[in-house]
């Protein structure tokens, strides 16, 4: 399954002055990812810029799960504890719908 961005509600988009930056809150929606992909799972932010130009997103920890967003793919890579104190991406084919939702910013133009 795919994941999923949404706007979140209550919160408008930041704009800064000079260049034309947009800071967008979204809600990242992993209760459909039954099946994580390696490399991390798709996302689709276009919607959220006039520019499909390059994009950060600050995403929180979550129940012992750390994120990261790929730009140049576009995807985010989930991690989580490994066992031997340090940090591994998810297995292939994990069902991580339990993280369920997840606030986070995106950055982009």
């Amino acid at each position: 399954m795919k994941l999923t961005a949404n706007k979140s509600t209550g919160f408008n988009p930041v704009r800064t002055y000079g260049e034309p930056m947009n800071i967008v809150p979204v809600i990242l929606d992993f209760s459909e990812v039954t099946d994580y992909s390696t490399g991390g799972e798709e996302i689709d932010l276009d919607s959220f810029f006039n520019y499909d130009e390059d994009f950060m997103m600050v995403i929180p920890p979550k129940d012992g799960y750390i994120f990261e967003y790929d730009d140049e793919n576009d995807k985010v890579i989930v991690y989580e504890g490994d066992g031997t104190d340090g940090i591994a991406e998810v297995a292939n084919e994990d069902d991580i719908a339990s993280i369920g939702s997840i606030p986070a910013l995106v950055f982009g133009y």
